[in-house]
């Protein structure tokens, strides 16, 4: 199945394994969430196609920014950010910079996290990407609200809800 991959850049397999490790996460399936995480790299490493790189490491990095893991995955996704834009892959620049703003909200004072919530989850929305949109809005709600930003916060939260109203984010 190497040719789906290369066709349409993405693998049917691969992400089954990279949506497992997301939900097992949130059911607290600590074990199979491990399992996936090692079957997702496995896979990786079978195909053997860089140019999935970005979205199999950003993706499979993602839960670790809300796992609040102990494990350094801010350098995965900076390096798979970063080889997206050496081979032109402008989604996967926007996914990961989404997902480093969370390391940022977990790790940055709140102003720096803030101000790197609100550029990524602009960036998002310029492009269309509405997977984990109303997740992004809250947690930056969350962030306006800390930093002294009560109206942001309030139109932050309207955009989570809005989101999830139309149907377009239902994670």
């Amino acid at each position: 199945h190497s040719l789906h991959a290369v066709t349409y850049s993405m693998d049917s397999l691969e992400i089954s394994h990279l949506f497992r490790i997301h939900t097992r996460y949130i059911a607290g399936d600590l074990p199979n969430w491990l399992a996936a995480r090692a079957a997702a790299r496995e896979h990786e490493d079978f195909l053997n196609l860089p140019f999935l790189r970005p979205y199999i490491r950003i993706y499979g990095a993602a839960p670790l920014t809300y796992a609040h893991s102990d494990e350094d995955y801010r350098a995965v996704i900076a390096e798979a950010t970063e080889y997206a834009a050496e081979i032109g892959q402008p989604f996967w620049i926007v996914a990961g910079q989404i997902w480093l703003a969370h390391e940022a909200v977990r790790n940055a004072d709140p102003e720096s996290a803030t101000a790197a919530l609100e550029a990524a989850t602009d960036q998002t929305r310029a492009i269309g990407l509405h997977m984990g949109q109303a997740y992004h809005m809250a947690t930056l709600a969350r962030c306006f609200a800390q930093t002294g930003r009560p109206q942001d916060a309030q139109d932050a939260i309207h955009e989570a809800l809005s989101e999830n109203q139309v149907g377009r984010d239902l994670i």
